[in-house]
């Protein structure tokens, strides 16, 4: 699993960077919008599967969701 904060915090910074909706990554991932919510909130770890999830549904790699936040 990663560490909590990198992928928490890349995730959200990526939502800024691209303008892409909340809305369109909890659908595109196949979690309610109150789920997706939860999770940038709290930054709780993800399973694998979930990160990839991420990573393809924002346009990057997995390795750049794990990169040490900028």
């Amino acid at each position: 699993m990663e560490p909590k904060s990198a992928v928490t915090e890349n995730l959200r910074r990526l939502l800024r960077e691209t303008g892409v909706k909340q809305q369109h990554i909890a659908k595109r991932i196949g979690v309610s919008e109150k789920e997706l919510s939860r999770i940038l909130s709290e930054g709780r770890r993800q399973r694998e599967h979930r990160i990839a999830a991420f990573a393809e549904a924002l346009g990057v790699s997995v390795a750049e969701l794990f990169e040490p936040p900028k």
